[in-house]
């Protein structure tokens, strides 16, 4: 996720990870929405998992609890969504 631009919270000891979405010009859950809708990749509004939700605004949180092939299947379904969405398309 690095990789493609994001700013990623490294975990500490469990599966979760957050990744920074502030640079996409989208709140949380609109991304959380595009991207199920047009990526197929789920992921979650950051919000609900800090003490003070607006605190989460600007990070989304998901998990790399699968196959090597389908995460990465994943993140290319990302890359591609994020590549579309800087262009302007």
């Amino acid at each position: 996720m690095r990789q493609l631009g994001l700013e990623v919270r490294q975990p500490e000891g469990g599966w979760f990870v957050l990744a920074g979405t502030a640079g996409l010009g989208l709140s949380s859950s609109e991304l959380s929405v595009k991207l199920i809708q047009r990526a197929g990749v789920l992921v979650a509004p950051g919000t609900p998992f800090f003490a003070e939700p607006r605190d989460g605004e600007g990070w989304v949180r998901t998990t790399f609890v699968c196959d090597t092939e389908t995460l990465g299947a994943a993140l290319d379904r990302l890359a591609d969504f994020l590549d579309d969405s800087w262009s302007g398309r």
